[in-house]
């Protein structure tokens, strides 16, 4: 029997996660289910990032980089929950390919940010 890599067991371990937010999706018109999938693939991404090139214990200089990516994803988190809020006060849906899309941008974004987090720290 041939063994899965880490990337294959873990895709599939996130898709699975997000089954329920598709299946919510799928009962209700509101913002709120693309919303929390998003929010829910960009912490899985990121924390499955940060597990993989973890280093070891006894090194202080990953715990910055750790700190840094965390701030900056907060950031993103919180620029999309004012999208929610603002789309969901207006009444206006956008497309779901086009949050989407920005949420793709969001990712290639905090993934470029967490790398160079990494170069900037490591010894």
């Amino acid at each position: 029997m041939r063994q899965l890599d880490y990337r294959t067991f873990h895709s599939v371990l996130i898709v699975l996660g997000a089954t329920p937010f598709v299946i919510w999706r799928f009962r209700v018109t509101s913002i709120w289910p693309d919303y929390f999938v998003i929010v829910y693939f960009l912490t899985a991404l990121l924390i499955l990032g940060l597990r993989v090139g973890y280093p070891g214990p006894g090194n202080p200089w990953y715990l910055k980089a750790i700190l840094a990516s965390a701030v900056v994803h907060g950031i993103v988190v919180f620029a999309f929950t004012i999208s929610a809020l603002v789309i969901v006060a207006s009444g206006i849906r956008p497309p779901t390919l086009m949050l989407f899309g920005f949420a793709a941008v969001a990712l290639i974004i905090q993934s470029q940010a967490r790398v160079r987090f990494f170069q900037l720290f490591s010894p």
